[in-house]
């Protein structure tokens, strides 16, 4: 099952309780889940996977898509519950078990390992996919035709549109390649 961070399973809401127990194994699951989070019970869902993961050898990590928009006091994962999560993983008899989860470049135009420094420490592997938002906004848009194969950049969210930060992220078209050159810095910058 797939989940996305705060906001539940695909197709459901975050107060959503998790389905009921299957006879593919051999305890109940949805016992491992607080009633009261549903699918946003992180530390529910890294206790299943551990299980699942001393069940099945072949299962060796977890991704959390959007971890990194969702750190910090007051969000789904606080340091408390990274560190519960990483122990519940590992502490049912499946010692191999890893938390791997997207860290972008920024959020909110703030520099993602600059908000959180220790965050690389905690995880043990993360997931950086290229968006060019060390450059933000790419050549389509100082084009003298503004154009862009995403579509108009009046219209979003098929272009990301410039903010005053200069984000915008674009990867399409004349973005492609000219942008390239700006993923060292934005997947592993230094």
């Amino acid at each position: 099952m797939r989940t996305g961070a705060g906001g539940g399973a695909a197709g459901s809401s975050g107060g959503a309780s998790p389905r009921l127990a299957t006879s593919r194994t051999p305890w109940n699951e949805t016992s491992l889940f607080d009633p009261s989070l549903g699918y946003t019970d992180y530390l529910g869902w890294a206790t299943l996977a551990g299980r699942l993961g001393a069940r099945y050898r072949q299962f060796t990590a977890v991704n959390v898509d959007d971890f990194s928009h969702n750190v910090g006091v007051g969000m789904s994962f606080t340091p408390n519950i990274i560190a519960r999560m990483s122990s519940a993983l590992r502490g049912q008899g499946a010692p191999w078990m890893g938390l791997a989860s997207c860290v972008y470049y920024s959020q909110d135009g703030v520099w993602s390992l600059g908000r959180w420094p220790d965050l690389p420490m905690v995880l043990d592997a993360s997931i950086s996919f290229f968006r060019n938002e060390f450059q933000g906004i790419g050549p389509c848009v100082t084009s003298p035709q503004r154009q862009c194969p995403w579509g108009a950049l009046e219209k979003p969210p098929l272009h990301p549109p410039p903010t005053a930060e200069g984000l915008g992220s674009c990867l399409a078209g004349a973005c492609a390649d000219t942008t390239a050159i700006n993923a060292p810095f934005e997947v592993a910058p230094s």
